[in-house]
């Protein structure tokens, strides 16, 4: 359908009311890149999908859909053997878990009623073990836990009882009476990665030790006193372990994530398509809307429709009905009395139906399936290529008169 069309019926803010109501950005983008379907068969099985998403979302306590993250940056790197970083693999984990629990949410029924969700949901891939490797290994995307590897949790106990060795020799020197005249201030802290005491410029001589710097006033040095350099230099070198530890544990998550990256790339195509049908039940739900039938006679009947980009407690519900017999429906009445909003209302409605989406009317509401839809509808004066506004209207007339062809509707 042509897009300036679509614009005109207002079906890009539908679109963000249904990017709204993803939970990921790949849904959201999902839907603002929706377009109606051309043909019946389509259209009808988007209109189920929908049903089946409603029905779920209705029923069930949890909801199947959680957010996930776009891990195409990822996959890619995963494919050519390169490791990830701790805030990636734990957006590996999330994947998993989002196909897990659409996966075990989304289940076929015994009467029938739900088909074509469970068919993709039961396409989806996790792996358990990954996932309880992954959260057992990183507490966040900037933290390994010491459990992540024997290794690892003998290295930082190493490094706990090495600090707490340097700070007690520190902390007896900045409580000794013999010192407290030689320090700027009875504190510890670090230059260079390696801790040292504020000692006055004047008594750098009364503190042993190496300079690692000194205050903007070059009134204090920092110094590392003689007792504690070689604990500082065996600091240096469990610091060092524990980065190549590190480094070896997220190489082996990521190894054992790589194994399963067509899979992942599925379930990142399987949950987005997941995410926009389910939005489509969310926006359903949020605007009382209903399913409506696609009938083969041509008849339009909406039943007390709402215009879904109208405020809920202003809008006048309006009846449309075009039968069999009549192929031409004129609407006459004064200025602001809504007939504007009525056109609009049918056209945007054929789209949104044809999307997938339910329409703000009474049950029993049906339409034909449009195979295109064209309008000209208000004015449309272009600036650019000099034409009034009665000109424009008139290329949109032949314009219209040239391409209308059967199952069209022309607003």
């Amino acid at each position: 359908m042509d897009d300036r069309v679509l614009k005109i019926l207002g079906y890009d803010k539908i679109k963000e009311m249904l990017a709204d109501c993803a939970v990921s950005e790949r849904g959201a983008d999902a839907a603002r890149a929706l377009l109606p379907a051309a043909e019946r068969q389509e259209a009808e099985r988007l209109m189920a999908q929908t049903r089946e998403a409603e029905s779920i979302s209705i029923s069930n306590a949890a909801h199947p859909m959680m957010g996930f993250d776009d891990l195409t940056g990822e996959l890619t790197r995963l494919k050519a053997g390169a490791g990830l970083s701790c805030a990636e693999l734990l957006r590996v984990s999330r994947l998993m878990k989002a196909a897990k629990r659409a996966k075990k949410g989304i289940i076929k029924d015994e009467n029938g009623r739900l088909k074509l969700l469970p068919e993709l949901a039961e396409q989806l891939f996790y792996d358990d073990m990954l996932i309880r490797r992954i959260d057992d290994a990183i507490l966040s995307e900037e933290e390994i836990a010491d459990q992540a590897s024997p290794a690892l949790r003998d290295i930082r106990r190493r490094q706990r009882s090495e600090n707490a060795f340097v700070r007690e020799k520190l902390n007896a020197i900045i409580r000794s009476k013999e010192h407290a005249a030689h320090l700027q201030d009875a504190i510890i802290t670090m230059r260079n990665g390696r801790y040292v005491v504020p000692v006055k410029q004047e008594y750098r001589g009364n503190v042993p030790g190496l300079i690692h710097g000194q205050s903007a006033s070059g009134a204090t040095l920092f110094i590392e006193p003689m007792s504690i350099v070689e604990a500082n230099n065996r600091l240096r070198v469990l610091e060092e372990e524990e980065k190549q530890e590190i480094e070896r544990i997220l190489l082996e998550l990521s190894s054992l994530a790589g194994a399963y990256t067509y899979e992942m790339q599925a379930d990142l195509d399987i949950l987005t398509y997941l995410d926009l049908v389910f939005a489509k039940a969310a926006l359903a739900i949020r605007m009382k809307a209903m399913p409506i039938a696609f009938n083969e006679d041509d008849t339009i009947d909406i039943r007390s429709g709402r215009h879904p980009l109208i405020d809920a407690k202003e809008v006048i519900p309006v009846s449309v009905s075009i039968s069999d017999e009549h192929r031409t429906l004129i609407i006459t009445g004064p200025n602001t009395g809504g007939k504007t909003v009525t056109l609009k209302m049918v056209g945007l409605f054929s789209a949104m139906a044809q999307s997938g989406l339910f329409l703000p009317a009474l049950e029993g509401s049906s339409l034909p399936l449009f195979e295109k839809i064209f309008a000209d509808i208000g004015d449309e004066q272009s600036i650019e290529q000099s034409l009034s506004t009665f000109s424009s209207h008139m290329r949109n007339i032949i314009y219209i008169l040239r391409k209308a062809e059967a199952h069209c509707l022309v607003l």
